[in-house]
């Protein structure tokens, strides 16, 4: 579940396709998958993600990934039962988490092309990935349009390239909150200052008093949960909250690689404000403060989906009451 995975950094495109080519390598690509059946091929997803569980960054993609590869599997099996003219009915509503096994004991025929099938589709999901920030900066000038002020906050590449792109055309002005001791607000703004971007930088605590003058609120997100709210930078879950106290939209761009199957309940939302290290806001080397200070170092935010008003991916635009429409696409087999 999330709750039992901690998340410490953002993965990068560029380290989903590094992580999709290790599945490819380990799982599908080796001389045992060669004559694999799809349970067999199943088994040893799971069996992947289970090494990688632990704490590790990026964890969520991991999961997300392995998920959207064991649909794929399952749909593949499908296509080959039918071109054998089987009498077998294709296999529904199935995700990567089947506890009981009953549904991997009916996929144990073996079909030649099974493999290659599989691995046509994930080349499809590699392409996918290598485009994910240009297909949503696309749809930056529908988003943005001239003399706006938009607040964001903390680092997001996606975000960055979002800008640039809605800068060809309309000039707008951006405010970066910060909110972290990473100071990944100062490097988004920085970017945004070579990009010609008018920037300004404020503190988290002016959040409140600036939003009034703000057009919209866009965002950078961790994880996508399947209810349609966000893991997502610290801070972000109050900067929503002032947008909805001003009736200020808020956006948020995020490739469909970060939705997540998941959702979480109500008596777990607490677990999914990650805490970190304390060291990241008094250094052990203050002793004295350390010693009578309790200091609360969150990492990450849940902000739910009614704080959310659209979720721009690189395939289409939801709402948070749509984006089941995604869940449904990647993950479940029809």
């Amino acid at each position: 579940t999330l709750k039992a995975r901690q998340l410490v950094s953002t993965m990068s495109k560029q380290s989903c396709l590094e992580l999709l080519q290790n599945i490819l390598d380990k799982v599908l690509s080796s001389p045992n998958a060669q004559r694999a059946t799809a349970s067999q091929l199943i088994e040893r997803l799971k069996e992947f993600e289970s090494k990688r569980k632990g704490g590790k960054r990026g964890e969520e993609i991991v999961a997300n990934l392995i998920a959207r590869i064991t649909k794929i599997v399952w749909k593949s099996y499908n296509e080959c039962q039918r071109a054998a003219s089987t009498d077998e009915k294709p296999l529904k509503h199935v995700s990567s988490d089947d506890p009981s096994g009953k549904f991997l004991m009916e996929m144990t025929n073996y079909h030649r092309d099974l493999r290659k099938t599989v691995l046509d589709y994930i080349a499809d999901v590699k392409e996918e990935l290598g485009f994910v920030e240009q297909n949503i900066a696309e749809q930056a000038e529908v988003h943005i349009h001239a003399n706006e002020i938009i607040t964001t906050i903390g680092y997001s590449s996606t975000l960055l390239n979002f800008f640039k792109t809605a800068h060809k055309n309309y000039k707008f002005h951006v405010i970066v909150a910060e909110s972290e001791p990473a100071h990944q607000a100062h490097k988004m703004a920085k970017a945004l200052g070579e990009a010609k971007i008018d920037t300004t930088l404020i503190p988290y605590s002016n959040i409140y008093a600036m939003m009034s003058r703000v057009n919209k609120v866009i965002i950078g997100t961790e994880i996508i949960t399947a209810n349609g709210g966000l893991i997502a930078y610290e801070g972000t879950h109050g900067l929503c909250l002032a947008a909805e106290q001003h009736s200020v939209p808020v956006i948020v761009c995020s490739g469909l690689y970060k939705l997540s199957p998941d959702i979480p309940c109500s008596y777990e939302l607490d677990t999914f404000t990650h805490m970190g290290p304390a060291s990241g806001i008094a250094k052990y080397s203050e002793g004295e403060m350390v010693r009578n200070a309790n200091c609360i170092f969150p990492i990450y935010d849940y902000v739910p989906p009614n704080l959310i008003q659209i979720l721009i991916t690189s395939s289409e635009t939801f709402s948070p009451s749509t984006i089941f429409r995604a869940v449904d696409d990647l993950y479940f087999n029809h």
